[in-house]
């Protein structure tokens, strides 16, 4: 049993570094998405910019100064909720496991009075409101299960994904507001606009500018016997342009790749030493019932 000792304080001593990576995970991330909020609250104001002056300028000039006004306000209300939104999707790896994951519709995205009123003509623009994530009047419990490697690392990966989610989720608000104002084509179906802001594009489909894309669209013509394709530009907000864009992000998100090389190497570490303890276990075991027949 000296043995399963000996591996017992080697597998809590890497347990201790778990937890301890665990919270430089938190700190770097909080560092992390607090500068993504700010880059992605600049980005989509400069991806608009260049949507209404350089793809749709025809548009946006008939529009009347008043309504310009009210659309670039709501635009600026969109990249203001950026920070917001993206600092909750950051929680503690142990309470990651106890809760569900929050319902996430696109309509959450938009304020109700929003949806019935919001046409340029009218006095108040489109205000999206940030998606707020459920509370929940239960304490969280303490950490039952041990926190390991793997359980960090789908925590990382699910974290990673949110961060796309509300990326799209942002990318879809200003395209339906942009939509409103009479930017974009008023025939282009909303669930088009939500596929742009999910989809993977090829190279084909990105534009010169960044954060934007290039769809082709098919519409049922006015008479509902043919179908027209029309090209059309929309807002995508993509994580690479935008961390390509400022220097302070990538020098994050480089030391957001080392802890992640860090926690593959605990990870393996870990992996080895509960294989080892569970082999000095079954020796023991078999030592234990073993005699002679």
């Amino acid at each position: 049993m000296g043995s399963v000792d000996r591996i017992e304080r080697d597998i809590a001593g890497l347990e201790e570094a778990i937890a301890a990576l665990a919270q430089e995970f938190q700190v770097q991330y909080k560092a992390y998405l607090t500068s993504l909020g700010q880059a992605v609250r600049q980005q989509l104001i400069l991806a608009s910019y260049h949507l209404c002056t350089q793809g749709y300028p025809e548009a946006f000039l008939e529009l009347s100064f008043s309504q310009r006004q009210q659309l670039q306000q709501a635009l600026q209300r969109v990249g203001q909720s950026a920070q917001g939104r993206l600092l909750e999707q950051l929680q503690p790896p142990e309470a990651f496991e106890e809760e569900d994951e929050p319902d996430s519709t696109p309509e959450e995205a938009i304020a109700p009075s929003a949806q019935e009123d919001c046409c340029p003509e009218d006095e108040h623009a489109l205000v999206p409101q940030t998606s707020q994530a459920p509370s929940s009047d239960a304490p969280a419990d303490p950490a039952e299960d041990i926190l390991t490697p793997e359980l960090l690392i789908d925590w990382q990966e699910d974290l990673e994904d949110a961060i796309t989610d509300q990326l799209a989720l942002l990318s879809r608000d200003a395209n339906v507001i942009l939509q409103r104002f009479g930017i974009l084509p008023r025939h282009l179906p909303e669930p088009v606009l939500e596929a742009a802001a999910k989809v993977e594009m090829g190279t084909e489909m990105r534009s010169s500018s960044p954060n934007l894309l290039n769809l082709l669209v098919e519409t049922e013509s006015d008479d509902e016997q043919s179908a027209m394709v029309s090209q059309v530009m929309a807002l995508y907000l993509r994580l690479g342009e935008i961390e390509f864009a400022e220097p302070t992000l990538l020098s994050l998100r480089q030391r957001l790749r080392d802890l992640v090389n860090r926690l593959q190497r605990l990870a393996r570490d870990y992996q080895a030493k509960c294989h080892e303890r569970a082999i000095a276990q079954a020796q023991h075991a078999w030592r234990a019932s073993w005699y002679e027949s």
